[in-house]
């Protein structure tokens, strides 16, 4: 063992003459795998043994526990994605077979589509619960704005690559789900209208496919990776959230504890993935009947309370009227640290502000329902 160390050692000191060890470290570990910023100028060990003598809180600890889980669940999802790319086949005569090949023949292949499903939906759900967490926090307090804007974007750029993956299948429920959709877009002035010119027009081609295909494994993954790399290193920089009543530890023991709790938090995850796949699994429908839309066609839940917003208002208001409200309103959520410029106080000095977005999540919530039993 010391032998081998040794020989570690030595490999480590021929790198580092030749190659920034440090700076490739932090940068690989800018992800919530290591919650300390290292000086990058030092060798790799003194930088870590420096950043390890320094106080340093867990991300392995409700509520923060749910940052590194969504990495986690992206870094799945990236793995289950490149699966089932290998198999599939982006065009209109060839994807719903594909997909069937899939899910049918290919050696746990409706296994992995189905981890990959379900790690869609709980990655947004987790993005969502996470947001509302900083919100009743106030975590989007200075200096933090920028954090509560990216990962109001991280929630807007899942759902997207959820939405264009559901399309990859091409079977009936997920393409009349998806024209459902584009015509919520189509509704939405200048990002709606944006949507739906990169995505080849308000119904579904050809084009759409190969569009959706390529956002799908490479646009919007390079975006969110972006994104979650902003964010860690915001965190990284100005520190995590203090919990009241919580004490900062430093040394190895502390970090090798973080990392065992880690590799459990990814265990109990990706158990759960699985049990979901193999007790509910997600029906692959037939293929697509585009001259008769099936019963209960819908948008994707994230999509219901806008769906429901634009039935449940009278005919006579104009659409883009309604579209330009539920913009606003998502500029609005996205600037919040820009509007409210209030001094960061506790949640229990904070109670008009928590019982107004309760009320709006409440309406959100009631918009859903009846955007579901309207479609």
């Amino acid at each position: 063992m010391g032998d081998a160390r040794t020989r570690a050692g030595r490999v480590l000191d021929w790198l580092e003459v030749r190659l920034n060890i440090t700076e490739i470290f932090s940068f690989l570990t800018n992800f919530g795998l290591f919650t300390a910023e290292l000086d990058t100028k030092k060798p790799l060990r003194s930088a870590l043994d420096e950043a390890l003598a320094r106080p340093m809180p867990s991300y392995a600890r409700w509520p923060r526990v749910l940052g590194i889980l969504t990495m986690l669940l992206f870094l799945l999802q990236c793995l289950t994605g490149t699966l089932l790319a290998l198999y599939y086949r982006p065009t209109p005569e060839a994807a719903y077979d594909s997909v069937r090949m899939i899910v049918r023949d290919v050696t746990l292949g409706w296994f992995v589509q189905q981890v990959h499903f379900w790690g869609s939906a709980l990655l947004i759900v987790i993005l969502l619960i996470r947001l509302l967490r900083f919100f009743y926090d106030a975590i989007y307090k200075p200096p933090r704005e920028l954090l509560w804007v990216i990962g109001f974007l991280l929630f807007i750029a899942t759902t997207h690559a959820d939405f264009t993956g559901k399309v990859m299948t091409f079977d009936s429920r997920n393409y009349w789900s998806a024209t459902r959709s584009l015509e919520i877009f189509s509704h939405l002035p200048v990002v709606g209208s944006l949507f739906v010119f990169l995505a080849g027009g308000g119904d579904l081609s050809e084009v759409t496919l190969v569009r959706f295909y390529l956002a799908h494994i490479f646009i919007l993954p390079t975006v969110l990776f972006i994104l979650f790399y902003l964010h860690f290193q915001g965190v990284r920089h100005l520190g995590l959230s203090h919990r009241e009543g919580e004490q900062s530890e430093g040394g190895r023991l502390v970090y090798h504890r973080y990392l065992l709790n880690l590799s459990i938090l990814l265990t109990v995850v990706f158990a759960l993935l699985v049990t979901v796949a193999v007790l509910l699994p997600h029906p692959f429908a037939a293929p697509p009947d585009l001259l008769s839309t099936p019963a209960g066609a819908r948008p994707p839940w994230y999509l219901l309370p806008v769906y429901g917003f634009f039935e449940i208002l009278p005919r006579w208001v104009p659409m883009p009227f309604k579209g330009s409200i539920v913009v606003l309103l998502g500029v609005g959520i996205c600037i919040l640290p820009f509007l409210d410029r209030s001094a960061p106080v506790q949640p229990s000095g904070r109670r008009g502000v928590i019982i107004l977005g309760a009320m709006l999540l409440l309406i959100a919530l009631l918009l859903g329902v009846y955007g579901y039993r309207h479609a």
